[in-house]
């Protein structure tokens, strides 16, 4: 049995095959280069990533000059959260192959963990140059440009993904989540503070004109979600985005009912409930008060993120709910942060 009757087996799944025989042709040939790779890929697909980064190590170690082993050892480390080591891994496979584009997009997102935003964007518009038909890099040169604070410009980087794609979710949530965001800082007329791709806080501050068109622009791309994903999905996440900006319109019923909604695929999200109870009392619905109230006075007991207790205290001593963490009810725009810096995993290709 030879290395190829491996490699088959490998793509077809059959890994513990796959692995015996590149056992026997390591142990007549330790050097294997091929051999030390592809076992190291399987070790990757088997979820053993410190042996499978020992094993790729080695095959480089044998061929230093081989690209795509440079960029698996560097997709594998940055699963093990060896972010600068990563860099300079796909830093030698782009070195040896200028137009790998894998291993830009992997390089950009380790690079946005480190917060070196710049570089990432270098490195993304270094993707879209050469494959300026590829939706993902689309996708995700907006996704950094919004958590630098260029909201303008990555709402044309999703719109080029949109025209290559009209139908992809990813950038519709993103688009209708930027949207929203910019809406919310321009009504509140105070500076904006972006979420920074590594999703732990403001990555610039800048001031914006007054839109209002983009409000109802969003709450339109949301209704498109609630029917492509959330109504089908079953993903709380497109409800909740959706109830949040209905609240932001004061459209109180269809707000309460999308949060309704987002309870029920995801009865754990507290934060909602607050919301909730805040929309009912705004419609002057007093059914759920008594439940509201003892549902958020225990969650904040809890120590969970709930609204601000106001509803609840609107008819009991504000002193028996006083929480010791008390959370703050900026609205959550959650996929902008995935987005941003959550497809920093290692990208891996067979070759």
């Amino acid at each position: 049995m030879d290395f190829q009757t491996a490699l088959r087996l490998q793509r077809a799944g059959r890994l513990a095959e796959a692995a015996e025989i590149y056992r026997q042709i390591l142990r007549r040939a330790p050097e294997h280069f091929d051999a030390l790779h592809a076992f190291g890929m399987l070790r990757f697909q088997s979820g053993d990533l410190v042996e499978a980064e020992r094993m790729i190590a080695a095959a480089l170690r044998v061929n230093p000059r081989a690209a795509d082993a440079h960029f698996h050892h560097g997709s594998v480390l940055l699963r093990l959260n060896r972010i600068q080591d990563s860099v300079r891994s796909f830093d030698a496979a782009i070195g040896l192959k200028p137009d790998f584009v894998e291993a830009l997009g992997n390089r950009g997102h380790a690079l946005a963990n480190l917060k070196r935003f710049d570089e990432a964007l270098a490195d993304f518009d270094r993707i879209v140059s050469l494959r300026p038909n590829l939706v993902g890099g689309w996708l995700n040169r907006g996704g950094l440009l919004g958590g630098m604070g260029r909201p303008e410009e990555a709402l044309a980087s999703l719109e080029r993904a949109l025209k290559l794609e009209p139908a992809n979710a990813d950038a519709r949530h993103l688009q209708a989540d930027l949207l929203f965001w910019m809406n919310r800082y321009e009504e509140r007329r105070r500076p904006m503070e972006p979420i920074s791709p590594s999703g732990r806080g403001p990555a610039g501050m800048g001031q914006s004109r007054r839109r209002p068109r983009r409000a109802e622009t969003a709450c339109r791309r949301f209704d498109l979600l609630r029917e492509s994903r959330g109504a089908q999905s079953g993903d709380a996440e497109a409800w909740s985005n959706c109830a949040n900006l209905l609240f932001e319109l004061k459209r109180f019923d269809e707000a309460s009912e999308a949060y309704r909604k987002t309870l029920e695929i995801a009865p754990d999200l507290s934060y909602v409930r607050g919301f909730l109870a805040q929309c009912r009392l705004r419609t002057c619905d007093w059914r759920f008060l008594a439940s509201d109230r003892a549902e958020i006075e225990a969650a904040l007991r809890a120590g969970k993120p709930v609204l601000d207790p106001w509803a609840a205290s609107s008819s009991s001593d504000r002193r028996r709910i006083s929480s010791p963490a008390r959370a703050s009810p900026r609205l959550m725009v959650t996929r902008l942060r995935r987005h941003a810096c959550g497809k920093a995993r290692a990208i891996v290709t067979k070759r």
